[in-house]
């Protein structure tokens, strides 16, 4: 019987008498070439597995399963190629195939064949080619090129800090990571960096993209490709790359590392394992977060402290735009006719580099008021096609898909529900806002603590260094995170659970005599939320529930009389007089018109009396006689002005 398949197949031959003749096209027998695997050595002309150099005793069928698998190490093979190659022709059950992966297994150990359910069987041990079966290395260790470094293109602009402390954070450690948000200027950095570095170095800094590599595992060949190191496949790789770099004082530079973290983190390992006098510097979204790694946050550009021309001179931020800008209009010049726009232009783009370059490159066409005035539709605006910008870096849009896209399920939703905020959120606010109200475990109230944390990882969420935690999105994601959460549908249902979040979180105090009038020192991080206040009491202008609508009116005043914004928080509240009636809670139709008494007493509003009165006649109801007193003097205070 003859069973013939394509090229690569076995064409087997079983006489009647039972001798079978096999040829294996793949892995020819009559070959000399030996594989070799951990302590094995597979010789297909001699018909023999050695261990330890020492024949292991194996069946025929066996050992040509075993033939076939090696063959195709590089993917699963699927039960039924495996019985055409192993039995061609016969009639076999799957049973007959697992009694052989058993017998494989036995003699190999278990981990040397992976079973993928309902595909098949793969061969799992890093091969390595051999002339002979004497051990051999998996790759012939040549000594690196110089280097591949390109020399980086005009001027880092306002990076010099940072350059010092990466190349002292480089000459002093193995593993540095330079960390931080798309479009931040990583990249730029480290090449900055490791052109400084070029004579400490004299195997040389070496230059891998990562960006293009879909698959972690192919993190070593990038590399070893970049080395000119030959290896046999993607799995020697890693020892490959370590062998060469034994002895060499090399320099790794791997950019863009975020979305193949897995295949970083097993090169590196091996590195400091095995070649110890080789550094490695990576630049990613998030740290790998191993023992040895030291790990540089990179931070947006420094914005001016105000629109001054000497404070925005100062400013890293301001610099880049005049920079590139002036590449285009060489005319352009940063003075004080100009500067308070410049610098709304660069704060209002978080002073992210890349947003300023392709802001500065729309000068030309639009002017800086135009400019300015468009930046609400950033997303359109702000787009290169320039040959020297990578694809995902030619438009925002396209710079904040690519890191959107590395990130799971339920991180996507908690990014896009905390664009909610307005100047941050504390992790409480989050838990209130941001959790599946149907209670999903992934993002119940400790979910939305681990995935924070992953986005602040990932540099998708600012964690402001503050004695009590806060947080917050940059703009450009703000945005970006908000479009997000409209075309999701949850933007109507996440401005009311973010306005009662908000009542809560606002009304600290106002059930404590002690606290109920102003609110103590140990309060301050109340000013932190105008922002959020604001937000929510527009939202409460429009909502149907009067009772909120009240309740927030009062909660707030805390925020902004603290913060000295007495006439806006009036210009805000005193509309909402209108949703006071007589079904609202007292306590709440109390504290309403006393924080508007209050308000009015500072800076003798005309409102304020009839507020006074009103907390006055709902306090005597009460019988609460502390808030009466202070319900009438303030009414007296402010009736004696007038």
């Amino acid at each position: 019987m003859q069973h013939v398949r394509g090229a690569g197949s076995v064409i087997a031959q079983e006489s009647k008498s039972g001798c079978r003749a096999a040829v294996d096209v793949g892995l020819s027998m009559t070959s000399n070439l030996v594989k070799a695997f951990g302590a094995f050595q597979l010789a297909p002309a001699r018909r023999l597995l050695l261990r330890d150099d020492q024949p292991l005793k194996l069946g025929s069928r066996a050992f040509d399963l075993l033939l076939v698998l090696v063959e195709h190490h590089d993917r699963v093979v699927s039960k039924d190629e495996l019985l055409d190659r192993v039995w061609p022709g016969e009639d076999v059950g799957e049973a007959n195939l697992a009694v052989h992966v058993m017998a494989l297994r036995k003699a190999l150990g278990r981990a040397a064949i992976a079973t993928v359910p309902g595909r098949g069987y793969r061969f799992t041990l890093p091969l390595r080619a051999m002339a002979n079966a004497a051990s051999a290395p998996a790759a012939a260790p040549r000594p690196p090129a110089q280097h591949n470094l390109a020399l980086p293109s005009g001027e880092l602009v306002g990076r010099a800090s940072e350059v010092r402390t990466l190349l002292d954070l480089v000459e002093r450690h193995p593993l540095v990571s330079v960390v931080g948000p798309g479009g931040v200027g990583k990249t730029r950095l480290a090449q900055q960096a490791a052109a400084q570095l070029h004579d400490r170095f004299p195997a040389g800094p070496w230059w891998i993209e990562l960006a293009p590599l879909a698959d972690p595992a192919l993190v070593a060949a990038a590399v070893a490709q970049v080395l000119r190191v030959r290896h046999v496949h993607e799995r020697d790789a890693v020892d490959a790359v370590a062998t060469v770099l034994r002895t060499s004082p090399a320099l790794l530079v791997l950019d863009n590392g975020e979305h193949v973290a897995e295949g970083v983190v097993t090169l590196v390992k091996t590195l400091r394992q095995h070649a110890s006098a080789c550094k490695v510097l990576v630049t990613s979204q998030e740290p790998l977060h191993l023992h040895s790694e030291q790990v540089l946050r990179l931070e947006p550009l420094a914005l001016p402290l105000d629109d001054s021309l000497d404070s925005a001179r100062a400013s890293g931020a301001v610099n880049l735009f005049e920079s590139r800008a002036r590449l285009l209009a060489p005319d352009f010049r940063l003075d004080a006719g100009n500067c308070a726009a410049v610098v709304a232009i660069c704060s209002r783009l978080d002073g992210i580099p890349l947003a300023i370059e392709l802001a500065a490159a729309r000068l030309p066409l639009l002017g800086l008021e135009g400019l300015h005035s468009r930046l609400g539709e950033r997303f359109k605006v702000l787009t290169s096609h320039a040959r020297t910008h990578l694809p995902r870096h030619q438009t925002l849009r396209a710079t904040l898909d690519w890191s959107h896209g590395l990130l799971e399920d339920a991180e996507q939703r908690l990014l896009r529900r905390l664009s909610i905020f307005a100047g941050g959120f504390t992790l409480a606010a989050a838990q209130l806002v941001a959790s599946d109200e149907d209670g999903s475990d992934a993002l119940d109230e400790w979910g939305v603590l681990e995935k924070l944390g992953g986005l602040v990882d990932r540099s998708m969420v600012v964690s402001d260094d503050q004695p009590a935690p806060r947080f917050r999105l940059l703009e450009t994601t703000r945005l970006y995170a908000w479009e997000r959460l409209a075309a999701a549908g949850e933007d109507a249902r996440l401005r009311e659970r973010h306005a009662r979040a908000m009542d809560r979180l606002l009304h600290v105090g106002c059930d404590d005599e002690r606290l109920w009038r102003t609110p103590p020192a140990a309060l301050p991080s109340l000013v932190a939320e105008v922002d959020n206040a604001r937000a929510a009491l527009e939202w409460a202008q429009t909502c149907t529930d009067g009772a909120l609508a009240v309740s927030l009116a009062a909660g707030a005043s805390h925020v902004f009389l603290t913060a000295a914004l007495n006439a806006e928080y009036l210009q805000r509240v005193l509309p909402l007089r209108s949703r006071v009636h007589a079904q609202l809670p007292p306590q709440s139709v109390g504290l309403f018109w006393a924080r508007i008494a209050l308000a009015c007493s500072r800076n003798a509003h005309p409102a304020g009396l009839d507020a006074a009165l009103q907390a006055a006649e709902v306090y005597r109801a009460l019988a609460e006689p502390g808030r009466l007193y202070d319900a009438l003097t303030w009414a007296l205070a402010i009736g004696a002005r007038h």
